[in-house]
């Protein structure tokens, strides 16, 4: 039945940015997934369904500044018949259509993955955020104090039940100071910028043909300081690969504050409050939601010693 309804949108949709699509496949698994890609059997599109209309807004007035950077690779919107961005309404769901961003990063090897990653944050940050989109941004998500304080909130209301209370005042005295520290680098000329925030291997895309780097999935992007992306990155990776990822982004022009020691630890704290505090936001297990308090603690261990 599914299948069914998927593939009449896509059909519709499709009809409707002037392009006859002809298969699909879902990006994201289960019954929970809202992106697909799909094709007109020559070229690749992702097919999106829209949760938030105005958080579409300011996906598209980020995209809008990255379209053309040589650098790196990003979905391009497709422009309705009608003329317009915003998304279509088709089976009582809102959707959009982006031109696929080639390649994937699932069989490279760990240095080349590391290499990746440091050429694409390089380039996102080079890219210059026009006024409108800073401000758009700002309103979005902008990653400071106030932003983390809320998600420090939303994680221990998700599971302070299971933080003994040693745990859960270290957890707040380790936001305490790590909250100083990115306050301390907001205040740094240049260090103001975009972050994608959740780049990641199954957001990275690497052309095997070409050689050329790509990021997709914007949902999470704000404005902050740009160690946080450098972080949020290694956020993912384990312990023993974090110096050779700053040493490979160092190494690409990357030149964010904050990589090294306590201002660091800060920052991979913030990382793992905020990966947190988004998956409380995705109907998640009470099994899932617990796999990340290991980590947590690890990093509250790091920044307060």
């Amino acid at each position: 039945m599914r299948d069914a309804v998927v593939a009449s949108t896509y059909v519709s949709v499709g009809a409707l940015f002037g392009v006859e699509l002809v298969g699909w496949e879902p990006l994201s698994p289960g019954v929970t997934g809202k992106a697909y890609k799909v094709t007109d059997g020559h070229d690749d599109y992702v097919l999106k369904e829209v949760a938030d209309e105005s958080g579409v807004s300011f996906e598209l007035a980020w995209l809008r500044d990255f379209t053309g950077n040589p650098d790196v690779g990003t979905p391009v919107p497709l422009e309705r018949v009608d003329g317009g961005l915003m998304p279509v309404s088709r089976g009582g769901r809102k959707w959009t259509l982006s031109r696929w961003v080639p390649g994937r990063a699932s069989a490279l090897e760990t240095e080349q993955l590391l290499t990746a990653y440091a050429r694409v944050l390089t380039a996102l940050q080079r890219t210059e955020l026009s006024d409108s989109t800073t401000r758009v941004m700002g309103t979005a998500r902008r990653y400071d104090s106030t932003y983390f304080d809320n998600a420090a909130g939303t994680v221990t209301h998700a599971v302070g039940d299971v933080l003994g209370g040693g745990e859960f005042g270290s957890l707040w005295r380790a936001m305490m100071r790590a909250e100083e520290v990115l306050e301390g680098l907001d205040k740094i000329p240049g260090e103001i910028g975009p972050v994608h925030a959740d780049v990641h291997e199954d957001h990275l895309m690497v052309d095997e043909v070409t050689g050329s780097v790509g990021v997709v999935d914007f949902a999470r992007c704000g404005v902050g300081v740009r160690g946080l992306d450098v972080a949020m990155v290694a956020h993912y990776l384990p312990d023993e690969l974090h110096d050779e990822l700053r040493s490979q982004y160092t190494a690409h022009g990357g030149s964010a504050a904050g990589l090294d020691g306590d201002e660091w630890q800060s920052l991979l704290l913030l990382a793992a409050v905020d990966n947190l505090a988004t998956l409380t936001t995705k109907s998640p297990t009470r099994e899932m939601l617990l796999s990340g308090v290991p980590d947590l603690l690890h990093c509250v261990h790091n920044t307060l010693n």
